[in-house]
Formats: C-alpha cells, sequence, structure tokens
C-alpha cells in the first residue's frame, strides 16, 4: 500500500491471486461461460431491448465489447437496465478482499446502473450485505477507468462476490468495453495477472 500507482490506489508487482476464473480469465481470452455472465435483457431483463457481446475488444486487445438499447418504456421503478459480470470466490468473515476492472463508454449516455460492487453471502447462499461502498474510480489514458473497491467480510460470510453492473436509462443504447476485472485477498489493488502471481 501507498506505493505504485494512481496515489499508492495500485501496488505493483506485489504477489497476488486474481480469483476471476470463471471466463478462463478477467481478460475473456475464452469467453463468457454459463453463470459467470447475466446479460439483463438476454431472458429476464423488463427494461433491456438488445444486449450483443463481442470478445477481443479491451484495454490491451482482449476484454469484452457491450452494446445495450433499452426499451422505450420504464417496466421498473428504476427504470435503466444493465448487463452484469460476477466473480465469486471462497472466504471467512474479517477477511479484506479489493475488486477492481477497467471499462471504457464508447458511445451513449453514460449514467451507469451503479450497483458495481462486493457483496458478501452466507454458507446457505443467502445476501448479508455489501461492503466497501461504492468504491472509486480512476482516469486512465485513452478514455479508460479504473474501478477499485476494497472491503472487508462481515460476520456468517462464506462467499465474496465481486459484482461488475453497467448499464443505461430507458430508451437509449449505450456500448462499453470491459477488461481486466480481478478479485483478490488483498487490502488495496495490484496490478492485473490472469491467475497467481509470486511476489516480487
Amino acid at each position: 500500500p501507498n506505493e505504485g500507482r494512481f496515489g499508492g490506489a495500485v501496488a505493483v508487482e506485489e504477489g497476488t491471486t486474481n480469483y476471476c476464473t470463471g471466463w478462463a480469465n478477467g481478460s475473456f481470452e475464452d469467453g463468457i461461460e454459463g453463470a459467470a455472465f447475466q446479460g439483463y435483457g438476454v431472458g429476464y431483463s423488463p427494461n433491456a431491448q438488445s444486449v450483443s457481446v463481442t470478445y477481443g475488444k479491451g484495454y490491451r486487445g482482449l476484454g469484452v465489447d457491450v452494446t445495450l438499447t433499452t426499451k422505450a418504456t420504464a417496466q421498473t421503478a428504476d427504470g435503466q437496465a444493465y448487463v452484469e459480470f460476477g466473480v465469486v470466490a471462497p472466504t471467512s468473515a474479517g477477511v479484506t478482499w479489493t475488486f477492481q476492472f477497467k471499462y471504457k463508454i464508447l458511445s451513449g449516455a453514460d449514467k451507469l446502473y451503479n450497483e458495481t460492487c462486493l457483496q458478501c453471502y452466507d454458507a446457505n447462499g443467502a445476501y448479508l450485505d455489501d461492503i466497501g461502498g461504492v468504491g472509486n474510480r480512476y482516469d486512465l489514458p485513452d478514455g479508460w477507468k479504473l474501478w477499485i473497491i476494497t472491503g472487508t467480510t462481515l460476520a456468517n460470510t462464506a462467499t465474496v462476490r465481486g459484482q461488475v453492473r453497467l448499464g443505461c436509462v430507458v430508451n437509449s443504447t449505450i456500448r462499453y468495453l470491459v477488461d481486466e476485472i480481478q478479485l483478490e485477498q488483498k487490502p488495496f489493488a495490484t496490478s492485473f495477472v490472469d491467475g497467481a502471481r509470486a511476489a516480487g
């Protein structure tokens, strides 16, 4: 901590393990499979008209390219739709985790559905609460942003879930890129890694 990039927000070359393994890794090289990708509108969002996903366009030439078009009439109180990516890891109470990812708005209104968060669940899969608040966003070159959330798990926590949830208001279209998703058991963010990295 207090070393590395972004005013100490990212400590570089720390040893770490990235628990984002649901898509082979956080850069989506092998696409998105099964429950790791939940596209609201690909079956069950009342506000999404269509969702398209293209791989291979991201922060380092990988990542995922998402276009979300919402319906003209809101069918829920918040009047928004979103696409969600979830990363889950086993844990216990009192453990500090950090969740990060990079994103870039290519077109459309950048009113994001701000439920990107870290969540705690008990052994029965029941949701306990969010931790770490909304986190912090940092500007990167070429219009990219880095979003980091750090929080400590609550009593009775058995799993922690990092959730990317981006979207737009009704009657509009947004296109954005997401890349380098990382969930790690650290009190600060480290530089992105697929899998694990030894210290040093």
